[in-house]
């Protein structure tokens, strides 16, 4: 029966791995993944990645992502150039081991390295999050770090595309990620483009609570463009959205906070539009 079959496949991802197993052929490799989860088995977006990692050789890849957790523990703030450098160094080398390892036991396109590049770049927002250096300092590393966080997203985002396919909400998940980091630095117009990938996949998949959530940053990034009208449209359609969940009932009370976000932007536009039309 169905379920048989889908418990077969489950099984076959849990397998030792070798050169000859599953993990290798990418192409079945990620028709598997979207079955597995379009079946409802790995209802998740991390089951997938958590199967990988429970499978994989624990005193050689785990010991790994474990030596890149115990980098980020410290909650030190950063004050010279020269310790948010070594800091920095030392995540990208620990990160470089957990990604070899993993690379020679369990191949190039194991979803275990998209785990490692996650791990390493919320370390690189913890990193940023601790600098107390002057912005206008000679030297300042932020920019460094900023750059690695990025590369390392895409790489994480690249594999994800090849292992789990376009449409695999983790994918997703790194796509918006990109987006996060383009508009915190300002990057306005590539954020957009990253949200509006991310938002196809969210309304593929009727993610309503996804498709909220991008349409909010997409309305934000036209904000700061000055495309008031557009940034209007956006959060007009993330309100609609909004009412019409909590009509049907499928409103989860964490989104509460949502919907005020929403009105208030939806205000905050509306003003800034009338502003500006009296001004001119």
């Amino acid at each position: 029966d169905s379920t048989g079959i889908e418990k077969y496949n489950i099984g076959l991802l849990t397998l030792p791995l070798s050169s000859t197993t599953l993990w290798r052929d990418l192409l079945q490799r990620a028709e598997l993944a979207r079955r597995l989860e379009e079946s409802g088995m790995v209802s998740s977006d991390q089951k997938l990645l958590t199967m990988a990692e429970n499978v994989a050789p624990k005193s050689h890849v785990i010991q790994g992502l474990v030596k890149l957790r115990q980098i980020g523990r410290s909650k030190q703030p950063i004050c010279s150039t020269s310790a948010a450098r070594s800091a920095l160094s030392d995540i990208i080398k620990a990160s470089q081991e957990a990604q070899g390892i993993a690379r020679k036991h369990l191949g190039d396109h194991h979803p275990i390295l998209i785990k490692i590049r996650q791990e390493e770049y919320q370390l690189l927002q913890k990193l940023l999050d601790r600098l107390k250096i002057s912005s206008t300092s000679k030297g300042n590393p932020a920019k460094e770090i900023m750059d690695e966080s990025l590369s390392c997203r895409q790489a994480a985002l690249s594999t994800s595309v090849r292992v789990l396919g376009r449409s695999h909400s983790v994918t997703k998940s790194l796509i918006e990620s990109i987006g996060n980091l383009h508009q915190s630095i300002g990057n306005f117009d590539d954020a957009i483009n990253f949200f509006q990938e991310a938002l196809k996949i969210a309304q593929r998949a009727d993610n309503s609570t996804e498709r909220v959530k991008l349409m909010m940053n997409v309305a934000k990034c036209f904000q700061c463009k000055g495309e008031l009208e557009t940034a209007l449209s956006y959060a007009q359609d993330a309100r609609l959205n909004l009412e019409e969940r909590e009509r049907e009932g499928t409103l989860s009370s964490d989104e509460n906070a949502t919907f005020d976000s929403c009105y208030h932007l939806i205000a905050e536009l509306a003003l800034s539009i009338i502003t500006n039309g009296e001004c001119n």
